[in-house]
């Protein structure tokens, strides 16, 4: 990793494009949540979708974080890690296995942009307005914020945040946003009605995939 005074803004060509699959699916009854199907399409497909059609370019550089049916999302075309540590631990350790791989990709890799696999229908200027909010401020991280709530696993991280969160994971802390805030995330606001209002839901149990997004 270059020192952070000298890395460039965040670019499709110095970025990692993440989709986070590597959640247990406890509210979905323990399926795996990235392979259920919204509107006749796998929920990882669309968050694959919304990350090649985001407004700074085309992405040069994707991976799938997941923990099991692996040969499955491989078949999407990309690479597929699992978390270095076993056990649901929590979405921070795909983060950290995300980070992981893009300091050892085969191209100099300086962020990671990351995104759920169960948001179907983020903005399309998600990674150029986190990228320009790291570009404006020293901060080393950026994540979003709508209407007042926060969406931590949409964001973009400097690969210099990895050594603070192997040491916030070997205390044994998991929650995504005290570390975040920890570190100092910009926060980056998508309000309504310039955005809308469920560009970030989350769709979370079987009823919500049997739904239709509003017009």
């Amino acid at each position: 990793m270059a020192e952070f005074s000298q890395a460039p803004a965040a670019s499709p060509a110095n970025t990692l494009c993440v989709v986070l699959a590597g959640g247990q699916g406890q509210r979905m009854g323990g399926v795996d949540k990235g392979l259920q199907l919204y509107q006749n399409q796998a929920l990882v497909a669309w968050s694959l979708a919304r990350l090649r059609a985001q407004s700074w370019g085309v992405a040069q550089h994707i991976g799938i974080s997941a923990n099991r049916n692996l040969e499955k999302y491989a078949a999407l075309g990309y690479p597929v890690w699992a978390d270095v540590r076993p056990g649901y631990d929590g979405p921070l350790q795909g983060v950290m296995a995300s980070l992981q791989h893009a300091n050892s990709w085969p191209v100099p890799l300086h962020y990671v942009l990351l995104v759920p696999c169960d948001t179907p229908h983020l903005p399309l200027d998600l990674a150029l307005r986190l990228s320009s909010a790291l570009a404006a401020t020293p901060a080393r991280l950026a994540a979003a914020r709508a209407n007042a709530r926060t969406h931590p696993l949409a964001c973009l991280l400097s690969l210099h945040v990895m050594p603070e969160l192997g040491r916030y994971l070997d205390s044994g802390q998991r929650k995504v946003q005290t570390w975040m805030e920890a570190c100092g995330v910009q926060w980056v606001d998508f309000d309504t009605p310039a955005y809308a209002a469920n560009a970030f839901d989350n769709l979370n149990n079987l009823a919500d995939l049997a739904a239709r997004p509003p017009p």
